[in-house]
Order: structure tokens, then C-alpha cells, then sequence
């Protein structure tokens, strides 16, 4: 009889390592449901979280966009105001460099008109004798008696030194 009881020994041995695995599968399957269970709350987690960082990504490149073409506009208004100006600049450059060539023309004319006036004057004196007081008469015989050949001793004649013999040269 010490076999039955061994059997039922074997049979109880074998039932309650039969239940330890049973309790043991239930708990590693507590703990791989509990686990799944902490995996997917961290992946919910970690997805709002990228959700979150990818609605600050969007908004901060919104403002940046808008930054950008705000200072783009800005730029553009600068520049085609500069070019206004630079414009501005050249047409009065050009206005004045005209007003300077037409003044120069014009005292170029005058300075021409000038010298052909006083090559007229030249030309209408030149057939002109003109006369000349050399002194009074006067003076003119006491230069003659001073400084003529008669009263040096010389010559004859009443010649002066012009050889124009009177008082008008």
C-alpha cells in the first residue's frame, strides 16, 4: 500500500507544481498585460508630447514666416525708395549738368561775340591816321633849338629828331 500513496503523493506533487506554474503563467501574464498596458499609456504619452512639439514647430515657423516676409516687404519698400532717390539724384544731376553746358555756351558765344567785336574795331582803325599832341609849340622849338642838329653844330634844315618837322606827328 505504500505505492498509492506515493502515487497520490505524486499526483498532489505534481497538482501543486501543476498549480505553481498555472499561478506563476498568471502572473507573468498580470505583469505582461500590465506592462503592455504602462508601454501603451507611455506611447500615448510620448505621441501627445510629439503632437505638441510639432504644434510649437508649425506656430514658431508660422512667426517665422511671417517675420520673414514682413522684413522681405520692408527691404523692398527701402530699396525702391533708394532707387526713387538714386533717380531723383540723377535727373538733377542731368537738369544741372544741362543748365552748366547752355551757360557755357552761352559765355562761349558771348566771349566769341566779343572777339570778333573788338577784331572789327581793330580792323576799322587800322585805315584810320590818328594824331598825336607830342607837346605845345613852345616846348617843341625849344627842343628843336636844344636838341637839333643846328644847335649841335651841324646840319642845316628845321627838322626835329621825327623828321616830321612840325608840331603834330
Amino acid at each position: 500500500m505504500a505505492e498509492p500513496v506515493s502515487t497520490t503523493a505524486i499526483l498532489i506533487g505534481s497538482a501543486i507544481v501543476g498549480g505553481a506554474t498555472i499561478y506563476s503563467a498568471q502572473k507573468q501574464a498580470a505583469a505582461a498585460r500590465r506592462a503592455a498596458k504602462q508601454a501603451r499609456e507611455n506611447a500615448k504619452q510620448a505621441r501627445e508630447q510629439s503632437d505638441k512639439e510639432i504644434a510649437q514647430m508649425q506656430s514658431q515657423s508660422r512667426q517665422n514666416k511671417l517675420q520673414f516676409e514682413t522684413n522681405l516687404a520692408e527691404t523692398r519698400r527701402r530699396t525702391q525708395l533708394s532707387v526713387d532717390q538714386a533717380n531723383q539724384a540723377q535727373q538733377s544731376a542731368v537738369k544741372q549738368i544741362n543748365q552748366q553746358r547752355a551757360a557755357s555756351r552761352l559765355a562761349i558765344q558771348q566771349s566769341n561775340l566779343q572777339a570778333r567785336i573788338q577784331q572789327q574795331a581793330q580792323a576799322a582803325n587800322v585805315g584810320r591816321k590818328s594824331r598825336k599832341r607830342v607837346g605845345t609849340p613852345r616846348s617843341l622849338r625849344t627842343k628843336i633849338e636844344t636838341g637839333s642838329a643846328l644847335a649841335m653844330g651841324g646840319g642845316t634844315g628845321g627838322t626835329s629828331q621825327t623828321g616830321t618837322g612840325g608840331l603834330n606827328v
